[in-house]
């Protein structure tokens, strides 16, 4: 049997416990009295729901908004955190991937985002180690379109 509301309630708690602390004025939390926190906990919400349900079409959607606000929360706090807009790329990927934990679908899907994000993420720091690592980036970075259509066609005659 399905819990209709667990979202809601899950929601409601987390929103709840949050406005709680936030009034309590504990020191150790201050760093997390912000809008990420509210993203951190619609993500997890989406995820307990998933889980208790048994239904895990939204566990793509809560890993991503999970990552969205520890990567804002991270951005926010601390100074080594990378701002690359291939952040959100891989966060895709990790999506995928956890996805694929519970669905058995899509694993491929999230370690081709993982692994290209995370070549664009330390492109500079492979273009010191690796002196054609930035022609292989560089490469990649203009055909992207093209493998996107590639690999869309595929799935779209893939039975």
């Amino acid at each position: 049997m399905k819990r209709q509301h667990t979202f809601i309630a899950c929601v409601l708690i987390g929103i709840g416990l949050f406005y709680l602390l936030k009034q309590l004025n504990i020191d150790l939390l201050h760093g997390f009295y912000g809008w990420p926190t509210i993203l951190m906990i619609i993500g997890i919400a989406f995820l307990i729901n998933s889980i208790m349900n048994k239904d895990y079409s939204n566990i793509f959607t809560g890993t991503f908004l999970l990552g969205l606000g520890i990567h804002f929360h991270g951005l926010h706090h601390y100074t080594f955190w990378l701002e690359h807009w291939s952040v959100f790329t891989l966060l895709i990927g990790i999506s995928l991937i956890t996805r694929s934990i519970w669905t058995k679908n899509g694993f491929m899907s999230g370690l081709v985002f993982t692994v290209i994000s995370g070549l664009l993420l330390f492109n500079n720091q492979l273009g010191e180690m690796y002196h054609w690592s930035a022609e292989v980036i560089d490469w990649v970075y203009r055909l992207w379109p093209v493998v996107f259509i590639i690999l869309g066609i595929y799935l779209l005659k893939r039975k």
